[in-house]
């Protein structure tokens, strides 16, 4: 009993000494604990790498989007200039094998960078993931994806080195305000009067100085739009809600009145803004101006965000046209063309493509047109000789599609306007052009063609003279034109004409007029006096019917067989990081 005794105290001591115990547990634990601490140091190590990748991609991105013309060089001198020599920078497009690329890279031991260009829109109701798209047209954001090893400091010999991958996108935004027309560089008083007072119902009286004026003056296109706005009643919401509405000439005048620094000008524009006819006629402004996304803008915020100017002599003639309810308008300018017995001209325009103005704003993609015209003119002069006793008469009909500009890109190189350039292709409207009778049922119908037949030069008892000419001027093809800071400073129109254009029409027409003479006198020779006589007549109408046609057309924005391209302002912002 005492040797158990003795046995049971010996135990309960070895139990009461507790010195070893943190060594032997630490000796234990020192492997995890030592595991632990080398992954919290590579850990933090690749996230310090991670972080360091990002903000040099995001650098380089954003310095891309400011050099989009040279997106690749911009991305090696970022990383040049951040102590990253080592890298492989390369520029990638749609369609090229990425895996494959970054495959080779890694494998041969370099790290990575791919430089990807595209389109990004801007547009709260897409994902942001689906916003950029890699090769998107008009470039407008560069993609920077850098793929690296990360450094593993304890781990390196168990696994291998875990791949890095950042990337950002960098956006720089320019958008250009542009329109398709034409700017009359010569005035005819008689001819403008009685067109414009025609579309719009009134009797005003201008001067060939107060078009020379109106022709001369500019406003701010969205000081206009707000000034609209206070004139219609809008005091809140933004330039959609404007353009969604209509207004009358008289308020397009009053308003321009206002804004324009001329006083020639301002006094044309008061004379059209009391007049009682140009306060009637309603004109729907979403048919003049697209403003694309600065149409969100609330109202007065627009000027700071783009300095656009837009000619008063562009507004009115584009407003009048639109303006007219019948869109179309019935002329006699005999009293205006000198030399002429009598001179008729109807004038049939058609509705403009629904979400198509004559003047947009927008960084790529959006497009303006003119719109589709008809002019049927019908001209009398006095006879001679055989013919003293009638007269002789000149159908013509003229058919325009619309010309069309669209905007290719607007770019900002340096971030700054000074470096804006605007690429515009565009291409004028098919002209068909006749002598001929044209079915008056269906002039005003454009889907439809007028059925035209031979014209009836003269009509007397005894002499019948028919004949019938047709020209047709246009192509399809676009073409490409720029615009740089200073042609967009000086307000430079540049043109476009088709490849077969042909200046004097109408000399064009009645050089190629057949004349089928129908004589009921005997006479071996009484045809050919005839045709000469008419053709005698009949020639020298056709510098005064050109002056007629092209004065009509310019003033409405069209010519035969030109465009007229015009870039009104450009905003460039500059290039900031989206994603």
């Amino acid at each position: 009993m005492a040797i158990l005794a003795r046995a049971r105290r010996r135990l309960f001591a070895l139990r009461r000494q507790t010195r070893g115990n943190v060594a032997i547990m630490s000796a234990l634990f020192m492997p995890i604990a030592v595991g632990l601490a080398a992954i919290a140091v590579d850990a933090g190590s690749l996230y310090l790498e991670r972080r360091e990748a990002q903000s040099l991609v995001d650098l380089a991105a954003i310095t891309a989007a400011a050099n989009l013309d040279d997106a690749e060089r911009a991305v090696k001198l970022t990383m040049s200039d951040n102590g990253v020599g080592s890298v492989l920078v390369k520029s990638v497009e749609p369609g090229d094998a990425l895996d494959e690329i970054v495959e080779e890279a890694v494998s041969g031991g370099q790290n990575l960078v791919l430089v990807e260009k595209g389109h990004y829109r801007p547009d709260p109701a897409l994902a942001p993931q689906d916003r950029f798209t890699p090769g998107g047209y008009p470039h407008n954001a560069v993609r920077v994806t850098m793929h690296i090893e990360g450094q593993l400091f304890f781990g390196a010999g168990l696994i291998d080195d875990p791949k890095i991958v950042a990337s950002g996108i960098g956006h720089g935004e320019a958008k250009a305000a542009f329109s398709v027309g034409s700017r009359l560089a010569r005035v005819d008083d008689g001819l403008l009067n009685a067109l414009l007072n025609g579309l719009l119902g009134t009797n005003v009286s201008l001067s060939v100085m107060d078009y020379e004026a109106l022709i001369d003056a500019d406003v701010d296109l969205l000081s206009f739009i707000d000034g609209l706005a206070s004139e219609i009643g809008i005091t809140a919401g933004t330039y959609d809600d404007v353009l969604d509405s209509a207004v009358s000439i008289g308020d397009i005048a009053a308003v321009a009145a206002d804004l324009t620094g001329s006083p020639g000008a301002r006094s044309a524009l008061v004379k059209l803004a009391n007049d009682h006819g140009a306060a009637g006629v309603s004109v729907p402004l979403s048919h003049m101006f697209d403003l694309g996304a600065l149409g969100q803008l609330a109202l007065g915020e627009g000027p700071s965000a783009l300095d656009a100017a837009v000619g008063v002599m562009q507004v009115l003639t584009a407003a009048a046209a639109l303006g007219d309810g019948e869109n179309q308008v019935a002329l006699d300018l005999g009293l205006v063309v000198p030399g002429l017995a009598a001179l008729t001209v109807d004038l049939a325009i058609g509705e403009p493509p629904q979400n198509i103005a004559w003047f947009a704003v927008g960084d790529g993609g959006e497009t303006v047109r003119t719109a589709q015209t008809r002019l049927y003119i019908e001209a009398r002069v006095g006879g001679t000789g055989l013919l003293s006793s009638t007269g002789v008469r000149l159908p013509l009909y003229l058919e325009l599609a619309y010309a069309e500009a669209r905007l290719k890109s607007v770019s900002c190189p340096s971030g700054r306007p000074e470096s804006a350039r605007v690429e515009v292709e565009a291409r004028p409207g098919i002209a068909d052009l006749w002598i001929a009778e044209v079915d008056r049922d269906s002039f005003r119908r454009f889907a439809d063609t007028p059925d035209t037949g031979p014209a009836r030069i003269v009509s007397a008892p005894l002499i019948r003279v028919k004949g019938q000419a047709h020209l047709e001027i246009g192509n399809q093809a676009y073409q490409d034109i720029s615009f740089d800071h200073r042609d967009i400073e000086q307000q430079t129109i540049k043109q476009v004409a088709t490849r077969d254009y042909v200046n004097s029409v109408v000399a064009s027409l009645i050089g190629d007029l057949d004349l089928e003479v129908q004589v009921a006198i005997l006479g071996l020779n009484l045809p050919g006096l005839v045709t000469r006589t008419v053709s005698g007549l009949i020639t020298p109408l056709a510098a005064p019917l050109d002056q007629v046609v092209y004065g009509l057309l310019t003033v409405l924005g069209v010519r035969v067989g030109e465009a007229d391209v015009r870039v009104h302002g450009v905003t460039c912002q500059r290039a900031v990081l989206v994603q």
